[in-house]
């Protein structure tokens, strides 16, 4: 009898934690170079609006995606993989200083800006807190994205265990607001 429970919890055990049922939302290589997406190529459905495909869904044409987390059933949110049309690259957030570090990403064709991004709460994964990504920020150009709070971010993957952020690639110089913004006045 002993042994027949075992089989059977066995059998639990490799159908609950295999992988997941989405395949294409696992990273193949945590410390991968940058690689071509054949899928996202922009496209247009109605004439007008040009989106692009960067695996987790349809993004605006002049946007470029950063996705954290790798999908898994254990969330490691510090995994993170910048897309565009045509190009990707996955790299581990910098979570030195219990995550009180910025990441650049560099080499990225396609963006005229660096990204920075600090790791925050990114960087606790084994936390079982996976909706809490206090203090994970997005520095692009004139942009600073807030990743729990902004509207640009949603949760993604099968499991909801990763936050996925569409920013603009070449965003509008805003204009200032107050003659201390403006430079070489006082």
């Amino acid at each position: 009898m002993l042994k027949i429970l075992l089989t059977i919890l066995a059998y639990c055990a490799l159908t609950i934690f295999a992988a997941p049922p989405n395949l294409q939302d696992q990273p193949t290589n945590v410390s991968s170079d940058a690689t071509n997406l054949s899928q996202g190529r922009p496209h247009s459905l109605d004439g007008g609006s040009c989106t692009w495909d960067d695996t987790l869904g349809d993004a605006d044409c002049g946007t470029f995606t950063v996705t954290f987390g790798d999908g898994s059933i254990w969330g490691f949110k510090a995994y993170t993989t910048v897309r565009l049309p045509n190009f990707s690259t996955d790299f581990i957030l910098n979570c030195s200083n219990h995550g009180d570090a910025w990441t650049a990403v560099t080499n990225t064709p396609g963006l005229p800006y660096i990204i920075s991004i600090h790791g925050g709460n990114g960087c606790i994964s084994t936390d079982f807190r996976w909706e809490d990504w206090d203090n994970l920020w997005i520095k692009y150009a004139n942009q600073w994205v807030n990743v729990p709070t902004d509207e640009r971010c949603s949760n993604v993957f099968w499991n909801g265990k990763g936050r996925r952020c569409v920013i603009e690639i070449r965003p509008a110089d805003p204009a200032p607001t107050s003659v201390m913004e403006l430079p070489g006045q006082r």
